[in-house]
């Protein structure tokens, strides 16, 4: 048997064993275009740009325009826990447009690691770096896997 079919059955048996964790969403999100909308700020109404990304309503009444933000789809790994799971590698686009803040100013990749609300705000090659570092965390976790396999089997 392969390298490659070892790990396949392996991952079979993984998620047949782990039914309590959903599946991460694969659908794409639809297909969306920036557009024009109207927001409210201390009563009085206004026409910003919503860039494609943002799936913010702009419902509320803001104080200031530099409270107007965007913030995409937020995606997160759901993992296990000892009992039961959580919610880990919370992240989604965001921006504070109105901001004379530099971070704030451009959209970002807002990013909480362990679900907690702490949110870092990685600008793209920040985030980059970071996913290279979690793939290779995972190559290392698929090796810790298929070590375990192999110690079980014998």
């Amino acid at each position: 048997m392969s390298i490659s079919s070892l790990n396949q059955v392996t991952a079979a048996k993984v998620r047949a064993a782990l039914p309590g964790i959903p599946q991460q969403p694969t659908t794409e999100a639809a297909d969306r275009q920036a557009r024009k909308v109207t927001v409210t700020i201390r009563g009085a109404e206004a026409i910003i740009t919503c860039p494609a990304w943002c799936v913010d309503p702009h419902s509320e009444d803001y104080a200031f325009i530099q409270d107007v933000s965007h913030h995409g789809e937020e995606i997160a790994l759901t993992a296990p826990e000892h009992q039961g799971t959580t919610e880990v590698l919370v992240a989604s686009i965001s921006q504070w447009p109105f901001v004379n803040d530099a971070d704030r100013g451009l959209p970002y990749l807002g990013f909480d690691a362990t679900g907690s609300g702490d949110v870092a705000a990685l600008a793209p090659a920040a985030a980059l770096a970071f996913i290279d570092q979690a793939a290779a965390h995972l190559d290392r976790l698929r090796a810790q896997v298929q070590q375990l396999t192999e110690a079980r089997q014998s």
